[in-house]
């Protein structure tokens, strides 16, 4: 793994119970992934709203456009291409962009997110059932750390 690579908090994850590893993940299998990046903190323009919405008459609340809602509580372009640059450069596709919602999805084979995020994808077998996981964290670049929150399948 990259040194430059620091963990993603709360990414770890461990095999399910009663669960054991089997073989390593096909390198060559397609994925598609959602990066969550942050949002700006909207707490006290949230207050804000509530406390309008519920102390007067809802004309006077007022409303978002889809615009100004991704402006006040989206993610920041600048985070957005910070992770784009670093995901084009490991060899992954950049299939959407949602500035709103602050994810990026990805679509790119199991080799090249292992190398990109510091995870070995296997398969397991379960009691009841086969999966493919990892265990242990996801990885990012350290300029990266505070940016990204999330992985998901």
């Amino acid at each position: 793994m990259d040194k430059n690579l620091v963990r993603v908090p709360g990414s770890e994850r461990a095999a399910l119970p009663n669960a054991k590893k089997e073989d390593l993940a096909d390198p060559n299998e397609k994925l598609l992934v959602t990066i969550v990046v942050r949002r700006p903190s909207t707490t006290a323009k949230l207050n804000s709203m509530i406390e309008k919405a519920t102390n007067g008459p809802l004309s006077e609340c007022g409303h978002l456009s889809r615009e100004e809602f991704a402006s006040n509580h989206g993610a920041n372009l600048n985070d957005l291409k910070k992770v784009e640059e670093f995901v084009k450069k490991q060899g992954l596709e950049v299939k959407d962009i949602n500035i709103t919602a602050g994810t990026v999805i990805l679509a790119g084979t199991v080799d090249k997110f292992s190398t990109a995020f510091g995870v070995e994808l296997a398969h397991y077998e379960h009691p009841d059932f086969t999966y493919r996981g990892r265990t242990g964290h996801v990885h990012v670049p350290e300029e990266l750390a505070d940016i990204v929150e999330a992985l998901n399948r």
